[in-house]
């Protein structure tokens, strides 16, 4: 039985605000306890190690989250799938923890604490099932499991974090909590899956399907993670840290973003294999819509608060982060639309199309990182990132429209751009006119949000206006 899109958003939205509201209260803390030199180490070691999880996972995840989606309706099936998912990755996760032990003997001597304490990160791509949650639409389960391990990983930050010298216990407690989380979900499984004949489990069944998918994951990772592997090699890790805390500013405003997509997903999926594609329409007529009410004004907001908002937010010492925060502002819209449309291609099953899309994004960005790392630093990997991201999102409209004309929704922008742009004047009269600390930075946020959704609501802007009631709806029946 499929769950409401409304409810299921609501509890990803519920984990995606703990997730915004989280790193809100760490981040100033970590900042000034541990410094950007210290935060550049992790984020570069992070990424050396991201590499073998792309490999452990190959194109499992995409490929679970729809194929359980089709067969969300035939217990015997999903449970086929899940054991024969389950299997692919443990064989190529347990390679992986082998090749990595080698990797820090032989090359991770500088940083050999923060790579072995990582070891956990790669246990807990072992263990992790939440694909098959998705998949199921059942994003409750995911929601209340990450909720419990970000609480708990914040109030371990404050308690054992003091000094710069506890990076490795920073470090620890990021990868154990996300390994502690991933093995909570197992409890719930026996709820959705039954016993099969083993006969019937073909682990390399769809092998050839999920490499399909594995493209574009190697893709993907290449133009998110290589730029601050290669700030770390031509420039410096105090470059990285800069980088990696104007980078996580973006990444958590998208979050509110990514929680749609990710229901998304699996709904576009089930809709496909049930050929209702005027239904598959509406959500993506819905999709746009949701991405630019959200984007537009985060864009704009982001773009003018950030030179007040990166010395209180962070402490002294990340000046560079101002500029950086201002240009990669642009991928509220640019990335927010690469997640829906790339979502989009994934359920239609246009694999080959989107691989090419977000290949010829990596080639781009490693081509941009070579020219302009060496002479702009972390200013030039950002330049790289947006250009890379508006070429990959270009591509993948360009493939949406073939199937689902996309000129009719450009009438939705002004709809949206409007009250940006007088939400925007607002801000900037506000940063002019109230003094530069956090309560009056809030306020200006505070009075921003509600100037723009204010608009909204007069306008009577009909997908508003719907969000909110499925919303509060949605909310009293959950309370009964």
């Amino acid at each position: 039985m499929k769950r409401s899109i409304t409810a299921n958003y609501l509890y990803n939205m519920m984990y995606e605000i703990l997730a915004l509201i989280v790193p809100l209260i760490t981040t100033p803390y970590v900042s000034r306890v541990l410094g950007a030199t210290a935060i550049g180490d992790y984020g570069f070691t992070s990424g050396i190690v991201s590499y073998f999880g792309i490999i452990a996972v190959t194109g499992t995840v995409n490929f679970a989250k729809r194929e359980i989606a089709y067969n969300q309706d035939n217990k015997y099936k999903r449970s086929i799938l899940f054991y024969e998912v389950f299997l692919f990755r443990t064989i190529f996760t347990a390679c992986m923890l082998v090749a990595y032990i080698g990797f820090i003997f032989i090359f991770g001597y500088e940083y050999r604490v923060l790579y072995t304490i990582q070891i956990l990160t790669v246990l807990s791509w072992l263990v992790d099932i939440s694909w098959f949650y998705q998949g199921m639409e059942n994003f409750k389960v995911t929601a209340i499991r990450n909720c419990v391990v970000k609480i708990v990983g914040t109030i371990l930050i404050f308690v054992l974090v003091k000094q710069q010298e506890d990076l490795w216990l920073y470090v620890l407690i990021l990868s154990g909590t996300t390994l502690a989380g991933n093995l909570t979900m197992w409890v719930y499984l026996k709820q959705y899956i039954i016993k099969v004949n083993w006969k019937d489990v073909k682990i390399f069944e769809y092998t050839r399907e999920i490499f399909s998918l594995f493209i574009s994951v190697i893709a993907i990772q290449v133009y998110t993670i290589l730029d601050q592997t290669m700030l770390g090699i031509i420039g410096n890790t105090t470059e990285v840290g800069y980088y990696t805390q104007a980078q996580k500013i973006i990444k958590m405003a998208l979050m509110v973003i990514s929680a749609f997509t990710a229901v998304l997903m699996p709904r576009i999926s089930s809709l496909c294999g049930e050929g209702k594609n005027d239904e598959v329409e509406l959500y993506i007529k819905r999709s746009i819509g949701f991405l630019l009410m959200l984007s537009l004004p985060m864009m704009v907001g982001c773009f003018l608060v950030a030179e007040r908002f990166v010395p209180i937010f962070f402490g002294s010492g990340y000046d560079p982060v101002v500029q950086l925060m201002q240009v990669l502002s642009l991928l509220f819209v640019i990335l927010g639309a690469g997640q829906v449309f790339g979502t989009m291609l994934i359920s239609l099953k246009k694999q080959r199309a989107y691989n090419f899309c977000v290949t010829a994004g990596a080639l781009i960005n490693f081509l941009l990182n070579m020219l302009l790392i060496g002479k702009l630093y972390a200013l030039g990997a950002a330049i790289a990132s947006v250009v890379a991201e508006g070429i990959v999102t270009s591509l993948e409209m360009h493939n949406i429209n073939k199937v689902y004309k996309l000129k009719k929704y450009i009438r939705i922008i002004p709809n949206y751009l409007i009250p940006s742009i007088f939400m925007g004047v607002v801000i900037y009269i506000c940063t002019s006119i109230f003094p530069a600390d956090a309560v009056f930075l809030f306020l200006t946020i505070l009075i921003g949000v509600l100037v723009y959704f204010g608009i909204l609501a007069i306008r009577k802007d009909e997908l508003f206006s719907e969000l909110l009631k499925k919303g509060l709806t949605v909310i009293k029946i959950q309370r009964k």
